[in-house]
C-alpha cells in the first residue's frame, strides 16, 4: 500500500516540526528525517530564545519577519541578552552593534570592568581559557511583588494572567514594572497571596474550570 501526501517536509528540527504542526490540519503532511529522531540537532535556544538580530544577512530577515506573529501569538516575553567583546574588540563591538541597531534591534552599551577581590593564592589555579561565571546586579528593590515571567501573555497591548478564583480561571490585567524574562515585577493588578496559572495554553479562557497539579 502506498501513502500519498500533500507535503513533504525535509528536516524534524524546530522549523521542521513547527510547520508540520501548521500545516496539519490542513494537508496530509509527511515529515523526513535523517537523524535517529526529531529535533536532534535543536538546542534549548531554539524552544526558548528568539531575538531579532539572530542570523547573518540570509537568515536574519526571516527572523524579524516572525516576530509579529510570535507577538501577537502571546508566545514572547521580554527577555535582555548580554554581548561581550574583549579589551581590544572594542571596534568589532561597535560594528556588531550598529548593524542590529539599523534593523530596529533595541541595543545598550556598556563598559564593564571585572575584578578579582580575592587574593591571588585563591585563584592561582583560574588559566587562561577558563571559564568564570558572573553575576551582574542591574537593579534591586525591597518590597517587590513579583510573579514568574511565564503566567504573563500578552491580551491586546497590555500584560495580563489568569487568576484562580473559586476554582476558575480570571483573566487578570496587570501592569509590569521590571522583567528579566524570569520574574516579572508587577505594579498593578494582583496582591500577595493571589494564585496564578504559571504556563497558562491558548485553549485557556476566562470562566473556565481549573485545578491545581500536584508537585511531582
Amino acid at each position: 500500500m502506498t501513502a500519498r501526501y500533500d507535503i513533504v517536509i525535509v528536516g524534524a528540527g524546530m522549523a521542521g516540526a513547527s510547520l508540520a504542526a501548521h500545516l496539519a490540519a490542513k494537508a496530509r503532511v509527511v515529515l523526513i528525517e535523517a537523524e535517529d529522531h526529531p529535533g536532534y540537532h535543536s538546542t534549548g535556544r531554539s524552544a526558548a530564545f528568539w531575538t531579532e538580530s539572530y542570523g547573518g544577512a540570509g537568515i536574519q530577515p526571516l527572523t524579524a519577519a516572525s516576530g509579529q506573529e510570535l507577538r501577537e501569538g502571546g508566545f514572547l516575553t521580554p527577555r535582555s541578552a548580554l554581548t561581550i567583546g574583549r579589551r581590544g574588540q572594542e571596534a568589532l563591538v561597535e560594528r556588531f552593534a550598529g548593524a542590529f541597531s539599523a534593523l530596529g534591534v533595541e541595543e545598550q552599551r556598556v563598559n564593564t570592568i571585572v575584578q578579582f577581590t580575592e587574593p591571588a593564592d585563591a585563584r592561582r589555579a583560574l588559566g587562561h581559557g577558563y571559564r568564570v561565571e558572573a553575576r551582574i546586579i542591574i537593579w534591586e528593590a525591597d518590597n517587590v511583588l513579583k510573579l514568574p515571567a511565564s503566567a504573563l501573555f500578552r491580551h491586546g497591548s497590555d500584560w495580563a494572567v489568569f487568576r484562580e478564583e473559586g476554582g476558575k480561571a480570571r483573566l487578570t490585567p496587570v501592569t509590569i514594572g521590571r522583567n528579566n524574562g524570569i520574574d516579572a515585577e508587577v505594579l498593578e493588578g494582583l496582591q500577595a497571596g493571589d494564585t496564578i496559572v504559571l504556563y497558562p495554553g491558548s485553549s485557556l479562557g476566562d470562566g473556565v474550570r481549573i485545578r491545581q497539579r500536584a508537585a511531582g
